[in-house]
């Protein structure tokens, strides 16, 4: 099972499940297992939230560039939105989204992916292996980051359990 969290820091954001069969016959390259398409706020009932700090980040549906997108605000807040999905690994899974930083966390030391103190990013998705003991579960941490280049992965400071893997780097374009 994977379980897909999305940590969204300021801007929108569009997921899509998608499914790549072992051998891609040129007319179908994949298969959609799930679209989210966030028109409107009800397509958010199917995502939880877990709140990570006392104060909420405000979740809403959007229109940014002429997408429909999920907006998250977060004034000293921390939490994520969360959608469980079964895949087999047999099946090679993969997710695709599409993600726009507005406004990225003010910080007083250099960004970096191996200190707890400034490890905080404008966007963030995990996709999380699951592990029938619960301290065995394994996860990916996909961020944007603003000096941090595309490309550079580390283990997460918190536990060896997450890779992290820095996917954009700088302002939107």
């Amino acid at each position: 099972m994977v379980l897909l969290i999305v940590a969204v820091g300021i801007a929108g954001l569009r997921m899509y499940f998608v499914l790549r069969p072992k051998e891609v016959p040129e007319e179908k390259v994949r298969e959609t297992l799930k679209h989210f398409t966030f028109s409107s706020v009800k397509d958010l009932n199917e995502w939880d939230e877990k709140l990570l700090s006392k104060e909420n980040t405000d979740y809403s549906v959007t229109e940014s560039d002429g997408k429909q997108c999920v907006k998250a605000v977060s004034h000293n807040s921390a939490s994520s939105l969360y959608y469980q999905q079964r895949l087999s690994c047999d099946d090679n899974p993969f997710v695709s989204w599409d993600w726009k930083a507005e406004k990225f966390p003010v910080r007083k030391k250099k960004e970096s992916l191996r200190k707890k103190d400034e490890f905080d990013f404008v966007a963030q998705v995990y996709v999380v292996f699951y592990a029938r003991f619960f301290l065995n579960m394994k996860a990916i941490q996909y961020v944007w980051t603003r000096d941090i280049p595309a490309g550079t992965s580390a283990d997460s400071p918190y536990t060896s359990k997450v890779k992290i893997l820095v996917l954009e780097s700088g302002e939107s374009e």
